[in-house]
Parts: C-alpha cells; sequence; structure tokens
C-alpha cells in the first residue's frame, strides 16, 4: 500500500551576479543577501516487506518564494604604469 508524505523543505537561493563597469576588476559587494525559500512537497513511498522500494516526486507547492543574492563585480579595467628610477 503507498504512502503520501508532506513535508515542508526549504529551497534554496540563487546567486544573481551583477558587472559595473565603474567598479575595478577584482571589486565586488554583496547588493542584496539571499533568502532561502519554503516549499510544501508530497512524494510517495512504495513499500514492500517493510523496506522502502520506491519514492515518487508527487508535487510542490511554493510556501514562501526564495530571493536571490545580488553580487556585484567590477569590470572595470585600469592600466597602471610603474615608474623607474635610475
Amino acid at each position: 500500500m503507498p504512502e503520501m508524505i508532506f513535508k515542508e523543505e526549504p529551497k534554496k537561493y540563487i546567486t544573481e551576479i551583477k558587472y559595473d563597469e565603474n567598479l575595478i576588476i577584482g571589486y565586488s559587494y554583496t547588493e542584496r543577501e539571499g533568502e532561502d525559500g519554503l516549499e510544501l512537497v508530497t512524494r510517495k513511498y512504495q513499500y514492500i516487506n517493510g523496506q522502502i522500494a520506491d519514492v515518487a516526486l508527487v508535487g510542490s507547492v511554493e510556501v514562501k518564494p526564495s530571493v536571490s543574492k545580488i553580487l556585484v563585480k567590477g569590470e572595470k579595467y585600469v592600466l597602471y604604469k610603474m615608474r623607474c628610477q635610475a
């Protein structure tokens, strides 16, 4: 007999990368911190002789959306000229 189990699971946020032409290459900052979301997942478990034989994902519903992290990286190239003293 299959058993349906409902469980709340975290939904990991993603990191978006933006580039700033006014920021020097190698520098970066976080514009917005990410936040994990939450979803209600339904799985069907099939047992044979008391052991789990099969697990199938039936569906999921987003309870709280995740908020993506925004990382800003520099793309400005600066050429440094070294001076030599003799």
